[in-house]
C-alpha cells in the first residue's frame, strides 16, 4: 500500500456476511407472513365459531321470550272467555256493583291462575265505566300468599296508558305492552320490579263496545335472571333494549331501566355498531365486531297486538378471550420460524464464502493500478459488503490528485431558481393577506352600521306604532261612550276584546323596545349583595298573595350593573306565576358557586305545571309562548330579553325540570361584570320615551 494511504474510515460487513443476513431475514418474512395466514385464518374460523354459539344463545332466549308471552296472551284469553266473565259484566249496570256470585267466582279462577303462574303477581278485570274502575283484583303480596282487593281498595285505572291503548284493541287482538318497572300510585316500587302486562278487552255482543279489560301483571325479574344465566359467563355479556335502545338488562344493574330514573343514555350510545338493528337496515340478526368485543344481536318481534313491540337481544363477547384458542397455534409457528431461520443462515454462510472469493481478488488487482492514469470517482457505498467498498476506495485514490473540489453549476442554478420562487410566493402571500385584511374592516364596519341600523328600526317602529294604536283605543271609547245604552251587547263585548287586544299590543311593543335596548350601558356599578337583588326582583315581580318566595344562599357580594340581573330574575318570577297551574305555590330562588371561576349561578324554580323538555330550547326565542295569549297575557317576550342580557354579561341560561313537579331556570352571572357595548345614537329627532305620540 503507498504511503499515506489509508484504510475505509468505518469497517464494512463482508459479503459473505450480508448474504447470510439477508438469506436469514428472507426466511424470516417468509415464515412470519405463512405463520400470520395461518393464524388469521384460525382467528376467523375461532371467531365464526364464537359468533353462531353466542347467535344459538341468543335465538334460545328469545324463544323462551316469546313463548312466555304468548302463553300469557293465552291465559287473558281464556279468562276473556270464560261465562263468569260475561255474566259478571252483564249483570252490573251503570251505577250497580256486579254480583257477589259472579265476582267470588271470577276471583276464584284468577286466584288458581296465578298459583299456576309464580311470574303473575296481579289479576284484574277493568270496567270501562267510572273512570277504569276496577271491577276484581287479587294481586300477590311479597310472602307469596294472594290476597283479594276489598272493594274500598278498588283503583281507577283510566288514565293509564295501558288500559287505554287495550281499549282500542279490535276483537280478538291482545295487547302487550312496554316492558317498565312497576308503579304503585304512580311512584316506582321498590325494589324496583320489572313488569310487562298482557291484556285484552271485553266486548259487549250487544253493541260491540269494549265493556272491560282482562290485564294480568307478569314479573319480569325471573324471567330476566334466567336469560342471563343462559348467556352471560365469564368472557360473555348479555344486554336487553326496547325499540328505542334504552336498557333493560345490563351487566350493571343501576342502568338497567335507567331510562325510568331519568338516565337517557341509549346502547347505540354504548355500541353504536348495533344501530342497524333499530333504524330497520338490517334483518333480525346482526353480527359485528369493534376492536375488543365480538357483538351479536337479536331482533324480537312481539307479533299479535295492534302495538308491535320489539325487544333486541344483544350478546358481547371479550375478542381476546375467544382468540386464546389460537395461542399453541401460534407457539408452534413460531418454534417452526426459529428453526427454518437456522438452518437458513447455516447454508447462507457456506454459499457466500465461495462467491465473495473472486471479488475479493479483483479488488487487489485494482489498487495495483493505481498509478495507470486518473478515472471517474465512484460511489463509496455506506453499506453493503466491505470488499465491494474497499474496491471503490482504491478506484477513486488514482483521481484524487486531480479532483479536489467539484461543484455542480446545474446545483447551484436549480438553489438560485428555487430561492426566487420562494421569494414571490412570499410576496403574492403578503399582498393576499392586506387585501383579506382591508376586507375585514370594510365588513366589521358594516356590521356596525347594520347594527345600529336595527337599534333605529325597533326603536322607530315601536314609536310610530302606537299612535294608530291610540287612535284605534279612543275610537273604541268614544262608540261605547257616544251609544251609551244603545250599544248591542254582542258588539260592546266585541269593542272591549278590541281594547284588550290594543293594550296587549303596547305591552308587546314595550317588551319589543326593552328588548332592543338590551345591553346599553347602565347609569353606574355598583356593587350589592345577591340577596338584595332578588328581594327587589320578587317585589317588583307582583307575586300574589296565594304565592310564596323562598330566598336561600349564602352571603355574596356582586360588583356590576344591578339592573340587568334584577330585570332577568324578575321575568322568571313572573314567568313562574303568570304560569302556574294553581292558584297558590312556592317560587324557590338560590345562589351558589358556578362550574367557571369568578361566576354565580342562579336557579329560579316553581312547583307548577313544569314544560316539555321539547320546549326547553323554543321557549328562550323571542315570541315564543306555550299557552294561547287569550289564556294567559304575555308577549313571549320575558325570557329571550333574560337569554339576551345573560348572553351579554357571558354567561349562560338553561332549563331543567324540577323534581317532583314544576319547572327550574338556571343561570350563570359574573361576580366581576364587564362593561356592556356601547349604546347607538337615539333617532336624531325622536324623543327618548317610547310612549311618546
Amino acid at each position: 500500500m503507498p504511503p499515506g494511504d489509508q484504510p475505509p474510515a468505518r469497517p464494512k460487513l463482508r459479503l459473505a456476511t450480508l448474504l447470510s443476513i439477508f438469506s436469514a431475514g428472507l426466511v424470516l418474512v417468509t415464515s412470519l407472513l405463512l405463520s400470520g395466514t395461518l393464524h388469521g385464518i384460525a382467528s376467523e374460523r375461532v371467531i365464526r365459531l364464537e359468533s353462531e354459539r353466542m347467535a344459538d344463545r341468543l335465538e334460545l332466549v328469545a324463544s323462551q321470550f316469546q313463548l312466555r308471552i304468548e302463553k300469557a296472551k293465552h291465559d287473558v284469553q281464556l279468562i276473556v272467555g270464560l261465562p263468569e266473565t260475561a255474566e259478571l259484566l252483564s249483570n252490573a249496570g251503570a251505577d250497580a256493583p256486579p254480583s257477589d256470585r259472579g265476582r267470588r267466582s271470577l276471583t276464584e279462577h284468577f286466584r288458581q291462575l296465578l298459583r299456576l303462574n309464580p311470574e303473575y303477581f296481579q289479576v284484574r278485570l277493568v270496567g270501562a265505566a267510572d273512570a277504569g274502575r276496577e271491577v276484581v283484583r287479587v294481586d300477590r303480596l311479597g310472602s307469596g300468599d294472594l290476597q283479594v282487593a276489598d272493594r274500598d281498595a278498588l283503583q281507577q285505572k283510566g288514565n293509564r296508558d295501558y288500559f287505554q291503548d287495550a281499549l282500542r284493541a279490535a276483537v280478538g287482538e291482545t295487547y302487550v305492552s312496554h316492558f317498565n318497572l312497576n308503579r304503585e300510585h304512580g311512584v316506582i316500587e321498590e325494589p324496583p320490579r320489572p313488569t310487562v302486562r298482557v291484556a285484552q278487552p271485553v266486548y259487549d255482543d250487544s253493541s260491540d263496545a269494549a265493556v272491560a279489560v282482562v290485564v294480568i301483571n307478569i314479573d319480569l325479574d325471573a324471567w330476566f335472571k334466567q336469560a342471563q344465566g343462559m348467556v352471560s359467563g365469564e368472557h360473555l355479556q348479555l344486554f336487553v333494549t326496547n325499540e328505542e335502545a334504552q336498557y333493560l338488562i345490563h351487566p350493571d344493574p343501576q342502568k338497567a331501566f335507567g331510562f325510568e330514573r331519568g338516565d337517557r343514555r341509549l346502547a347505540t350510545d354504548d355500541y353504536p355498531e348495533i344501530t342497524p338493528m333499530f333504524d330497520g337496515s338490517h334483518e333480525n340478526l346482526l353480527v359485528t365486531s369493534n376492536q375488543d368485543e365480538l357483538l351479536v344481536g337479536r331482533r324480537l318481534e312481539l307479533s299479535g297486538s295492534p302495538f308491535l313491540r320489539q325487544k333486541v337481544f344483544v350478546a358481547v363477547s371479550d375478542k381476546q378471550f375467544a382468540l386464546g384458542e389460537t395461542a399453541s397455534l401460534r407457539r408452534l409457528s413460531i418454534a417452526i420460524t426459529a428453526l427454518m431461520t437456522v438452518a437458513a443462515v447455516a447454508l447462507a454462510v457456506l454459499a457466500s464464502r465461495a462467491i465473495s472469493r473472486p471479488i475479493h481478488e479483483l479488488q487487489r488487482a485494482t489498487a495495483r493500478l493505481i498509478e495507470s492514469g486518473p478515472r471517474d470517482r465512484i460511489a463509496e457505498p455506506d453499506r453493503g459488503a466491505r470488499e465491494v467498498a474497499e474496491l471503490a476506495v482504491a478506484f477513486n485514490r488514482m483521481t484524487a490528485t486531480l479532483q479536489e473540489t467539484l461543484v455542480s453549476k446545474s446545483e447551484l442554478e436549480d438553489e438560485v431558481a428555487r430561492r426566487e420562487r420562494s421569494e414571490h410566493a412570499l410576496k403574492q402571500t403578503a399582498e393576499q393577506l392586506g387585501e383579506l385584511n382591508r376586507l375585514l374592516e370594510v365588513e366589521s364596519a358594516s356590521l356596525v352600521a347594520a347594527n345600529e341600523e336595527l337599534d333605529r328600526f325597533t326603536y322607530i317602529a315601536s314609536h310610530d306604532l302606537r299612535a294608530p294604536l291610540r287612535a284605534i283605543e279612543s275610537l273604541a271609547g268614544w262608540l261605547v261612550e257616544d251609544l251609551g245604552d244603545n250599544l248591542p251587547e254582542k258588539s260592546r263585548q266585541h269593542l272591549n276584546l278590541l281594547g284588550a287586544r290594543v293594550a296587549r299590543m303596547n305591552h308587546l311593543l314595550d317588551d319589543l323596545l326593552d328588548y332592543s335596548r338590551a345591553g346599553r350601558a347602565p347609569s353606574a356599578r355598583t356593587r350589592f349583595t345577591a340577596r338584595e337583588v332578588v328581594e327587589n326582583a320578587a317585589a317588583l315581580a307582583g307575586v300574589g298573595a296565594g304565592f310564596e318566595v323562598e330566598i336561600a344562599g349564602e352571603p355574596l357580594m356582586v360588583d356590576g350593573f344591578h339592573t340587568p340581573l334584577e330585570t332577568i330574575l324578575r321575568n322568571l318570577i313572573a314567568n313562574a306565576v303568570k304560569h302556574h297551574d294553581q292558584p297558590a305555590g312556592r317560587i324557590t330562588v338560590r345562589w351558589d358557586a358556578a362550574d367557571q371561576p369568578d361566576m354565580v349561578r342562579f336557579t329560579v324554580a316553581d312547583d307548577g305545571a313544569g314544560i316539555e323538555a321539547r320546549y326547553f330550547d323554543t321557549v328562550f326565542e323571542i315570541f315564543q309562548t306555550l299557552r294561547p295569549r287569550d289564556e294567559v297575557e304575555g308577549s313571549g317576550m320575558g325570557l329571550a330579553l333574560a337569554k339576551k342580557l345573560v348572553t351579554q354579561a357571558g354567561g349562560r341560561i338553561w332549563l331543567e325540570p324540577n323534581e317532583p313537579r314544576g319547572a327550574r331556570f338556571l343561570f350563570t352571572w359574573p361576580l366581576n361584570e364587564p362593561l356592556p357595548p356601547a349604546a347607538s345614537p337615539a333617532p336624531v329627532g325622536r324623543e327618548a320615551d317610547p310612549a311618546g305620540d
